[in-house]
């Protein structure tokens, strides 16, 4: 665990990073963050990489939560990895801290071949450096109403997961 009270903070991520009063903001208000979310709607881990390359400064921890719309898109996993290693890479040189977030299980909330490609994605995120959150398995369909983001309890649900498991 890293610790994480009054950090200076980057979020790295797509539109499941973007909701008011999501995982991010509840976060930022326990632990008196500084927070620069960095997160796009529709962002790959292609543009992701890109925008974090012109950060000269990204703080002391580096959250990344990317993968959704390159496994959506039919970007090939090992390519989505690679990105997302990059984004690390530059984030240690810069000196800050890096928390993978793999998200919650797609496969209990959709069945497609998507979802399942983006639980695949997930599970291969282990293999990467650092720490990485679990997946959140203890997610209803409910709580995920469009079929990918989270609702204000599924985004509660997350913030306590990934404070758990990577934060002090």
């Amino acid at each position: 665990k890293i610790p994480a009270k009054g950090e200076r903070v980057t979020i790295v991520g797509d539109s499941l990073s973007l909701l008011p009063g999501g995982w991010q903001d509840i976060l930022a208000k326990k632990y008196c963050w500084m927070l620069n979310n960095i997160s796009r709607v529709g962002q790959t881990s292609t543009a992701a990489l890109s925008r974090f390359k012109l950060i000269a400064d990204p703080g002391d921890i580096v959250f990344i939560f990317l993968g959704a719309n390159d496994s959506y898109g039919g970007v090939n996993k090992a390519f989505t990895l690679d990105n997302i290693r990059q984004i690390q890479k530059i984030a240690k040189e810069r000196g800050a801290r890096t928390v993978i977030i793999p998200g919650y299980l797609s496969s209990k909330v959709v069945n497609s071949a998507q979802g399942r490609r983006y639980d695949d994605l997930k599970e291969s995120m282990y293999l990467l450096p650092g720490i990485v959150v679990p997946i959140l398995r203890a997610i209803d369909p409910s709580e995920v109403p469009d079929g990918v983001h989270l609702s204000a309890k599924g985004q509660a649900k997350l913030a306590n997961l990934i404070q758990a498991w990577s934060l002090r």
